[in-house]
């Protein structure tokens, strides 16, 4: 099953295993469009499972804030990331990121989109575990 794209500085889609995200050209990420983005991916994959694939061309910026607003809002989904980008720099970027930021879901940084897509097909979010009950102790 695959949904229609919603169309804006990016194209966002539902495949049947994905979630797929191409970026327009020289386009800054600025929060109202993050927001945006991250609420569409809710509606889309209400159970955060499915992995997603950015498609970033050369020179997509992302302003800082919106690094944090990821890391926050992505917290507990575990939303395996791809992105696939011929930009040295935005694959750096994404490199430095990892390291200060440190998210809790798993990204991947690709040249080839066809690989990207791939590993993502072979990754998804694993739900959270359920509490052991038996794990805390009683107070009786």
């Amino acid at each position: 099953m695959r949904t229609t794209p919603i169309i804006g500085p990016y194209e966002l889609e539902r495949d049947a295993d994905m979630l797929r995200v191409a970026f327009r050209a020289e386009q800054e990420l600025d929060m109202p469009a993050m927001k945006e983005m991250l609420r569409l991916m809710g509606v889309l994959d209400p159970q955060a499972r499915a992995p997603v694939v950015l498609h970033c061309p050369a020179q997509v910026q992302v302003k800082d804030e919106v690094r944090t607003l990821v890391v926050r809002a992505c917290r507990s989904s575990g939303r395996p990331v791809a992105i696939a980008t011929p930009d040295l720099d935005l694959r750096l970027q994404v490199q430095v990121f990892k390291m200060v930021h440190r998210p809790a879901f798993t990204v991947r940084v690709f040249t080839n989109l066809g690989e990207a897509e791939r590993w993502a097909r072979e990754h998804t979010a694993q739900p959270p575990r359920p509490e052991d009950p038996l794990a805390q102790p009683s107070r009786s």
